[in-house]
C-alpha cells in the first residue's frame, strides 16, 4: 500500500514528517508533500499517480490525536486515531 501525508497548512510540515517516518517504520511505502500546493492539487496528484490513501494532516484533528485517511479508489475519507493509522493502510483494520 502506498501513502501520501498531506499537511494542510505548511506550519504543520514538522508533525506531517513525525507521522510520515512512523508509516515507513510500519512498512508503507510513503511520500511527502513538501510543494506546498493546494490540497485539491496535491490530492489530484496523488489519485492520477495511484497512490492508494491520502493521509490530512489537520490542525484540530492533531490536537485530538487524529488525522483524516482518504481512501482513494473508493473516495471514501474517515478519522483515524494517529496510532491505528499504520494498520489503517495495511488493512489490517477493517
Amino acid at each position: 500500500k502506498t501513502a501520501v501525508v498531506i499537511p494542510v497548512k505548511q506550519e504543520l510540515k514538522a508533525e506531517t514528517l513525525k507521522i510520515s517516518q512512523m508509516l515507513r517504520d510500519a512498512g508503507v511505502s510513503v511520500e511527502f508533500e513538501v510543494m506546498g500546493r493546494k490540497m485539491a492539487k496535491a490530492l489530484e496528484d496523488a489519485d492520477r499517480r495511484k497512490v492508494d490513501f491520502a493521509v490530512i494532516v489537520g490542525e484540530r484533528e492533531l490536537k485530538e490525536g487524529t488525522v483524516v485517511i482518504r481512501d482513494l479508489a473508493k473516495h471514501k475519507q474517515t478519522t483515524v486515531e494517529i496510532g491505528r493509522l499504520a494498520e489503517k493502510i495495511r488493512g489490517k483494520d477493517e
